[in-house]
Formats: C-alpha cells, sequence, structure tokens
C-alpha cells in the first residue's frame, strides 16, 4: 500500500463515524428485519440499485412494489402470498410498469421474479434466520455465491446486502476468519474515489478490499463501517475536505482517468467506436475472436522473442502456463468477453483445494507485497476448486487493446512464476 502523509488513524475514526451515522440514516428498518416480511422489503430495496440514476432505481422499485401488490402482496399480512404466486401473473404485471418505453429494462423484470422465487424456497422464506444462520456456521462465501446466481445480482450488489444485514443484526463480532471480508465490502465508484485518495491501490476489488481491511485491523477500526463511511465520503461530496482535515493530499480521482481500470467507465456512442472493428460477441464470433486472440499471443511472443509456454492457436478461454506442480495447482491466462477483462490465475484442484487456499490465503500479505498488486482470492466452498486471480480492465473485444494485455499477461505471469510458484512445494497433495 503505497505510503500517504496524513493521519491514518484519525481519518479511520472519522470514516467509521460517518459510516455509522450514514448506515442508521438511511437504513432505519434494520433494526426490525427479525420477520421475514421485512427481510423481503430490505432485499428489494437493495437490489434495483444497478449502478444507474438513484432516482430512476427508485422508480423502478416502486413499480416492483405496484406490481406485487396487484399479485396479491398486503404489507404487514405476512408472505403467504408467496406460496400462492404464478410467476406468468408477477411477469405480466411487472411488464406494465417496467422496460422499454416505461421504466427501467426487461432485466429488472428477471431479477425480481428470480428474487421470489429464491426467497419463497428458503426455510420459512425467511432470509434474515436464512443469513444470521450463514454467519454463525461460517457459510458466508456460500451465501454470497448463493446470491450471485440470482438473475441480475453481481458482487456489488451482493456484498451489499451482505453488509448491511450484518450491521443491522450487529453481527460484526461473528466473523471470525478475515477472508469473508472480501464478500462483505461492497466496491463501487464512490469507495474507489476515496481508497485511491488515501493511497489504497485500486487496481482490483480485491486490492481494494483488502487495503481497508489491511488498515483497520492495523488500526483498531471496523472494516465494514468504514467502507460504508468511504462511500458515504464520496457520495456526499465532502470526501475531499474530509481527507485534507487529516493531512491527506492524494490527488482527486475521476472517473475515466485511468486506463480501464476496476472502475467500468460508461462510454457513449462516440467512444464506443473503436479504431479496429470489434467483433459482436455470439457464440460463433466469441469463438472466432478468441482462436485470433491467442494466435495474435503466440505471434507477440515470436516477434518480441520472449520465453513464454508456446502453446498452439486455441478457442478457449484457458491459456496454461507452467507454475508449479501440476498436480496441485494449474496456472493460466483467461480471455473473458463477456466481463471484458483478462485474468491471470491460480487454480487449486484436488481434495486438498481448500486446505492449500488457506496456506496460500495465510500468506497473503507477502504474496501481494511480492507481487507489487493484489488479488482475489475465491475459496469457493463446497466446489472442488478455489482460485487466487490477478484482473486487468482491457476489453479484449477491441484488438486495439492485444498488445498492452499482452505485455500484461507476461509481466503478470511471469510474476507469478517468481512469487507464487515457491510457495508450490509447501502444498499438500491428496493421500
Amino acid at each position: 500500500m503505497s505510503s500517504n502523509a496524513g493521519n491514518i488513524d484519525s481519518l479511520l475514526v472519522s470514516l467509521e463515524s460517518l459510516g455509522k451515522e450514514w448506515f442508521i440514516e438511511h437504513n432505519p428498518s434494520t433494526a426490525r428485519i427479525e420477520n421475514a416480511e421485512d427481510a423481503l422489503i430490505e432485499l428489494l430495496d437493495r437490489v434495483f440499485l444497478q449502478g444507474r440514476n438513484d432516482q430512476v432505481s427508485a422508480m423502478v422499485r416502486e413499480a416492483a412494489y405496484k406490481s406485487l401488490d396487484a399479485v396479491g402482496w398486503v404489507r404487514g399480512a405476512g408472505l403467504d402470498w408467496l406460496n400462492d404466486l404464478e410467476e406468468d401473473r408477477l411477469r405480466s404485471e411487472l411488464v406494465k410498469r417496467i422496460g422499454k418505453g416505461k421504466i427501467g429494462k426487461g432485466d429488472d423484470i428477471k431479477l425480481c421474479v428470480a428474487l421470489l422465487i429464491w426467497v419463497r424456497k428458503l426455510p420459512e422464506m425467511n432470509f434474515t434466520a436464512y443469513f444470521m444462520d450463514a454467519v454463525t456456521s461460517g457459510r458466508i462465501a456460500d451465501l454470497y455465491w448463493e446470491l450471485r446466481s440470482i438473475h441480475g445480482i453481481g458482487p456489488k450488489i451482493s456484498a451489499f446486502i451482505m453488509r448491511d444485514f450484518l450491521l443491522g443484526l450487529e453481527l460484526s463480532s461473528e466473523l471470525k476468519d478475515p477472508t469473508v471480508y472480501q464478500y462483505l465490502c461492497p466496491v463501487d465508484i464512490h469507495v474507489e474515489h476515496t481508497a485511491a485518495a488515501i493511497g489504497i491501490p485500486i487496481n482490483s476489488h480485491a486490492s481494494v478490499v483488502y487495503g481497508i481491511l489491511d488498515l483497520c485491523t492495523q488500526h483498531g477500526r471496523d472494516p465494514l463501517l468504514v467502507n460504508q463511511g468511504m462511500f458515504a465520503a464520496d457520495k456526499s461530496g465532502i470526501r475531499e475536505k474530509l481527507i485534507s482535515e487529516h493531512g491527506f493530499s492524494a490527488p482527486n480521482v475521476q472517473v475515466g482517468e485511468r486506463d480501464r481500470s476496476i472502475l467500468r467507465v460508461k462510454q457513449t456512442k462516440e467512444d464506443k467506436q473503436p479504431q479496429v472493428e470489434s467483433v459482436k460477441r455470439s457464440k460463433t464470433a466469441a469463438t472466432g475472436l478468441r482462436a485470433a486472440f491467442w494466435q495474435a499471443f503466440r505471434r507477440y511472443l515470436d516477434d518480441e522473442k520472449i520465453e513464454f509456454n508456446r502453446r498452439n492457436p486455441m478457442e478457449s478461454l484457458w491459456y496454461g502456463f507452467s507454475g508449479g506442480r501440476s498436480k496441485v495447482a494449474d496456472f493460466g491466462l483467461t480471455v473473458r468477453l463477456r466481463e471484458r477483462d483478462v485474468t491471470c490465475e491460480v487454480n487449486l484442484i484436488n481434495t486438498k483445494a481448500k486446505t492449500n487456499f488457506k496456506y496460500l490465503f495465510s500468506h497473503r500479505q507477502q504474496i501481494e507485497s511480492g507481487l507489487g498488486f493484489g488479488l482475489e482470492w475465491h475459496e469457493f466452498p463446497g466446489r472442488t476448486e478455489s482460485r487466487i486471480r490477478a484482473v486487468k480492465n482491457l476489453d479484449p473485444e477491441s484488438s486495439a487493446n492485444w498488445n498492452e494485455i499482452f505485455k500484461w499477461y507476461v509481466r503478470t505471469a511471469t510474476a507469478f512464476q517468481e512469487v507464487i510458484s515457491p510457495y508450490m512445494d509447501e502444498l499438500e497433495t491428496p493421500g
């Protein structure tokens, strides 16, 4: 983490206090979310905040509530109506109020339907009880990915829901495993602005989350309230004033100043006209694009005379390279068209994947310090593999980005081999 001359201890105290005030002011109902109906209201109040104008999000939410009223929801009468809910009828009511020519979009309809069907399958349809059980039984990561499986819920909204329920139910003391904070700290443009201003690296979601966690651990502050305070400081327009009061002088970071960084920059129609043709992502086109991409990568390695794994051009999203013991981990590069980014990854495999992940995570600070950048750490509870990943937000769909991507691949893969590969000898293999 880069240093800054400011008083980080006093700043964290202020951010924590601001976060608590903001949470109480904007979440007055979280003190009463122990019953199933109120828990559903809290979920609906959050899931439509999809990175658009707050007023539009509020209008979409109100349209959804009117649709739910039309299919039988009477406030205060519980959720028995969910048992009799007909998906087609709900969908038709939503279509009357949401979508093209009205407010919101078709995905909002799919999100609302999917969320309600998911809630209906919960024990007693009570998300609060389900959430509390996940916290106390160590299944936070499981619940995060379960929420992510609902159409339209991405990483920010999933973490947003879980953080607010955790704070509202005052369950922070139940968190024993530091790895779970990556599932509880939503990172958006406001959090990133504040993070950059105080010297936290913002090259990835993980670097922001663990930057917050590291500072809070060192100074004894609550990471979730500080995360909320970082959002509030930028959202309310007091970030610059606040950091200057505590002696910080980092430059004002605005969207678009960094080249395709973790910030998902919204483009105008003019911006979307690339200098080279961008391939449309149909299934067939995606296959062809990946093949052309890896062919170009192979030519780049040849032209630059770079000693790196040579593979015949293929159409997959994965390009493996040597990184150590193949029985415990696969090292590879990926091209992700849907996410519009590329990655360098270590995929931990076999029945010892979770044990090996925890071992590597216990050395996270040394690993990330050696690499010089943060990583995403995904344990994937309930699955046979775990993954460690570096992400570069350069869109591989445009060949104008390819040379920069290829340079990043080689630089990052080499760093993985130098820093992470030595740990492979310490990892366990199946009996």
